[in-house]
């Protein structure tokens, strides 16, 4: 797994719960190491529970911000996994699982 998101595993799961996640993915610590050096994000995919759009929003919008915290030294992309916008980040073999309710 992703070293940096082992280390604050139990947090994610925490956070994972309150926010009503399904499923969430972080892309592969090696993967990113080849993006450069200078490439310092953490990319996460994100499926919720079933909930209104209202719901959904706060929901994302909380646990984007939640993450964040987490890691202030570095950038923090939130996507969802019915839409990844990046072909590269539409390849399920380079994203880890981190947390499945």
């Amino acid at each position: 797994m992703n070293k940096t998101a082992l280390e604050k595993r139990d947090e994610i799961v925490r956070l994972c719960k309150e926010f009503n996640v399904e499923k969430l993915d972080v892309v592969d610590e090696e993967e990113s190491a080849r993006r450069g050096p200078e490439d310092t994000a953490l990319d996460f995919y994100v499926t919720f529970e079933e909930m209104s759009e209202s719901e959904h929003t706060h929901a994302y919008l909380n646990l984007m911000a939640a993450l964040a915290d987490l890691w202030p030294d570095r950038h923090v992309f939130l996507g969802l996994h019915r839409t990844p916008s990046d072909p590269y980040f539409k390849r399920e073999e380079i994203r880890e699982s981190v947390y499945a309710a």
